[in-house]
């Protein structure tokens, strides 16, 4: 955001509010490539310090307490920061099973400290239990997999991913999971576990399996970080609520990426928990603040997840769709599923397959208003690649 303002012209003051004691870092790394190492730690830092300075971004270390819109002020270090426009950017924090916490070996990957720690122990540990089969999670159980650790992931229900992907998709990377060697556990929770010197050393399953657990690893979803908003009287529905220009029901108080509730093209509230999403309503926001255009925000979600051999992209809302049709090669692990409604396309999920998902963004960008149906996609021998050059033709 800060950048961004700076780029689109904007010289006034710029004040940054960093509660973290670290300059502003890539999360998502966190759980893939920074945690097996492929990646250094100053890799994951979005600017460097000489960047803060020449652009004349000020920078707060510290952790905000109170909103005084009346003031127009919060309140940071027992200090007052005075305001013309408010951007929050609160984010999401990790779900916590408050029952385990005070157990030595059980963690969250929820920011760069909790990694740091995580990294070193993974060094020494034999079995790991995941507790979660999202996408932190299996992200997670490949990188323990990978180091030659036995790991263990426990799923209450028999569906991975199942609040993200469709069940094509989900079944695919169930089954290359499994296949290279991480042990899940459908249907399935803790129902007892067993404890030397305040570390969990086993835990027993509600299918009365049991697994031992040098580390135990929490990824059950997010919450919205959402509660200064909401004691400051701003309006709070599963996140900050924004309107179509990202406004909050303050007009000099702004929220973006996982924190703001906003209204999608179908006129509905949804809350995104996406790098993607929370770049874009960046960019458009310091655009829009700083007079560049007066268009309403129009979402348009794209996804990534690195997860061994799979890299796992999504175009458009999964949710949105109730049939679907698959491509693919099982060899070669590349596969295409077209999702639709009511025949007309709503989104496209890949494995192994950056040129499709490419396409996929230009077309669900470019032609939103004319998306091609089942039978258009059949015309082309289900070809979004060719579909789209052909699109591309017609609009010169």
């Amino acid at each position: 955001m800060a950048s961004s303002l700076r780029q689109n012209g904007f010289h006034g003051r710029i004040i940054l509010i960093e509660k973290q004691p670290f300059y502003p870092y890539q999360r998502p790394p966190l759980s893939k490539s920074y945690l097996c190492g492929d990646i250094k730690l100053e890799q994951l830092f979005f600017r460097n310090e000489h960047f803060y300075k020449t652009n004349k971004i000020e920078l707060i270390f510290g952790e905000v307490t109170a909103i005084l819109k009346e003031k127009k002020a919060v309140v940071c270090n027992n200090q007052m920061v005075f305001y013309d426009e408010l951007v929050l950017a609160l984010g999401s924090v990790p779900k916590k099973l408050e029952l385990y916490n005070k157990f030595n070996n059980v963690y969250y990957i929820a920011d760069l400290h909790s990694t740091e720690i995580l990294k070193k122990k993974l060094t020494e540990v034999k079995d790991v239990v995941i507790v979660g089969g999202g996408f932190v999670g299996l992200e997670f159980a490949c990188i323990a997999n990978k180091l030659g650790i036995n790991t263990h992931v426990i799923v209450k229900n028999n569906k991975l991913l199942s609040r993200s992907v469709s069940n094509n998709l989900s079944e695919i990377i169930r089954n290359k999971h499994i296949s290279d060697g991480i042990q899940i556990n459908f249907e399935s929770s803790i129902d007892k576990i067993l404890i030397s010197n305040n570390s969990i050393y086993k835990v027993k399953l509600s299918t009365s399996h049991e697994i031992k657990s040098d580390i135990i690893i929490v990824g059950i979803g997010s919450i919205v970080n959402d509660g200064i908003a909401f004691s400051s009287g701003l309006k709070t529905d599963n996140g900050i609520v924004v309107n179509e220009y990202l406004c909050t029901s303050d007009p000099n108080i702004y929220a973006i990426g996982d924190c703001a509730s906003f209204l999608t093209e179908l006129n509905e509230y949804s809350r995104l928990e996406s790098v993607q999403n929370a770049v874009d309503q960046a960019k458009y926001l310091s655009s829009w603040l700083t007079g560049h255009h007066k268009d309403k925000y129009k979402s348009f979600p794209w996804f990534w997840s690195d997860q061994g051999e799979m890299k796992i992209q999504i175009a458009g809302n999964v949710k949105q769709g109730n049939y679907s049709v698959l491509k693919g090669c099982p060899t070669n692990t590349c596969y295409v599923n077209y999702c639709f409604n009511k025949k007309t396309l709503v989104a496209v999920e890949t494995i192994n397959s950056t040129l499709v998902h490419m396409a996929a963004r230009q077309l669900f960008t470019q032609n939103s208003n004319n998306l091609p149906d089942l039978y258009e996609l059949q015309k082309y021998s289900f070809d979004l690649v060719k579909l789209v050059k052909e699109k591309n033709k017609h609009n010169i």
